[in-house]
This record gives structure tokens, sequence and C-alpha cells, in this order.
């Protein structure tokens, strides 16, 4: 009967307090003239209308269709998160006594990610080690290797200090510092 078709909204990332389009086609497949017709969306506290929230169509004839769009903004403490908004068509078909009241509910989301104070301060992690030989015998000597990797992606690291040790002990560097 009615469908809601050619929906269109964000698909990029939003950032809190930008303005976005949402758009759709409200279609008559129907049989039969619809009337009463109530487009409305729903959302959180997050995401707001600009634009008046609900839509009202008197009738819209079958094989008809009309375009429907909403202004909406996501306000400028939005969390970074997926926010889900509803789109909600009610309406009825027929006149009078003979009027048969239905409604369908269509699901979107729109990201929004809020820009977080940029820690520059950078991490640096060991990515891999290894060790030769494979089998380790107590009071044996082996090769440890190991890679570090600096997780910030924009700041340098230099003046890297490492200190190698176990907590009992039992394992200390042969014919070198325990730092470098």
């Amino acid at each position: 009967k009615i469908k809601m078709e050619n929906i269109e909204y964000p698909r990029d990332t939003l950032r809190p307090g930008s303005n976005f389009d949402i758009g759709l086609d409200v279609v008559n497949a129907g049989d039969a003239d619809a009337y009463n017709i109530k487009v409305s969306l729903t959302a959180g506290a997050e995401i707001i209308t600009k634009s008046l929230n609900t839509v009202l169509i008197d009738t819209l004839e079958k094989g008809k269709s009309q375009r429907v769009n909403f202004k909406m903004n996501a306000v400028s403490d939005a969390a970074t998160k997926n926010y889900l908004i509803g789109i909600t068509v009610e309406y009825e078909m027929g006149k009078g006594d003979k009027a048969v009241k239905d409604s369908l509910t269509q699901y979107i989301g729109v990201y929004v990610e809020k820009d977080e104070e940029k820690k520059t301060v950078p991490k640096i992690i060991v990515d891999k080690y290894s060790f030769e030989p494979s089998e380790i015998l107590a009071g044996e000597d082996f090769k440890l290797n190991m890679s570090f990797f600096n997780t910030n992606g924009t700041e340098p690291v230099s003046n890297i200090k490492v200190t190698v040790s176990s907590d009992d002990g039992t394992f200390n560097p042969v014919n070198s510092s325990s730092t470098f």
C-alpha cells in the first residue's frame, strides 16, 4: 500500500553541531487513495529536527508519490556513536466507516564522531618478540629479539630507554647491561 522509497540521509561521518538532511518519497502503491498521511521522525536528544518533525499529507492518490524532507542537526555535545532515527508513516486507506488505519516504520542510522582532544604523548609498545633457540633450557643463553612500535601516528619518539628484567631475577642479560 504505502511505501517509503529513495530514502536519502548522510552516509559519511558527521561532526557534532553539523546540519544534515533526510529525504524520502512516500509512494501510494495501493489500489485506492490514501488519506491523513502523517510522516514523522523519532530520534534521541542528540539528533534534533530544525524543521517540523511531522509532515502531514491530506491525500495521496493511488500510483502517486510525494517527496518529504527534514532538516536535522547533530547537537554540539553529541557523543561518538551511531544514532538511530525512526521514520514512521501513518495513513488511512478509504474514507468514513470503511477507513483502515495502518503504519510503517523504517530506521536509518547516522554516525557522529566527536573530535576528541588529540593526545600528543607517544606510547611505545612491544609489537613483536621472538627468541632463539625456540626451546629455552635453564642455565643456557638465548637470544631475545624485540620490535618496538610507536602507537602515536603523528609524534615521533626519541631518547628511548629500555630496561629488560624479570620480577624474580630468573632472566638476566649476558654480556650487556639490563638497560639500553
